[in-house]
């Protein structure tokens, strides 16, 4: 499923005070077809040192430098949510014990779900973190926890790379976990 691509500029224009980019990606649609569709991106407010066309095109050619060169495929374009249920789910559904399995949803469904909406390929590592500061600012977990959760995200992105949606380092590779609350102890009654 590869559509040769072509380079693009894509369209800069102003509106009210902000810069956006127009510009053309394949996506998959619901039946797992390739199809060009046109995307709209704002790039810069009109301030500072974006006051110029010529200026705010740096940003445009940044932003398009994936597109051009093919590191984005069309897959890439779902969001990391459709991945896991689509992908990576299936995947570890084959390859790992049915305990492990039961895991993986569960922080999937509890920390995670609701916070990966975007497409896989808008992930960093930056992101990854920030999101694990988050999870542990609004729950009080484990520093075990913590690292389960960094170590699921990680595999679903590496799951990714092997498979071609990703074409660069995985988010959850490079980023540290925060530090959360010391592991309790099993408090089991000894007879």
């Amino acid at each position: 499923m590869s559509t040769p691509r072509q380079h693009q500029n894509g369209y800069v224009y102003l509106k009210g005070s902000s810069w956006y980019l127009r510009y053309r990606q394949y996506e998959l649609d619901t039946n797992g077809n390739e199809r060009l569709v046109q995307r709209c991106r704002k790039l810069a407010d009109n301030a500072g040192k974006y006051r110029s066309k010529r200026a705010v095109q740096t940003l445009a050619d940044e932003f398009l430098a994936p597109l051009n060169t093919g590191s984005v495929t069309s897959a890439s374009t779902m969001s990391v949510v459709e991945f896991w249920d689509q992908s990576y789910m299936p995947y570890i559904d084959a390859q790992l014990r049915p305990s492990t399995v039961n895991g993986y949803k569960g922080m999937w469904t509890l920390y995670l779900k609701d916070r990966m909406g975007a497409p896989i390929r808008d992930f960093r590592t930056a992101d990854c973190e920030k999101m694990l500061q988050v999870i542990a600012l609004e729950h009080d977990l484990s520093t075990t926890t913590l690292k389960h959760i960094k170590n699921l995200m990680s595999g679903l992105f590496r799951y990714a790379l092997r498979t071609g949606v990703f074409k660069r380092c995985q988010p959850g590779s490079g980023g540290l976990h925060p530090e959360g609350a010391p592991a309790q102890e099993n408090s089991r009654i000894r007879s």
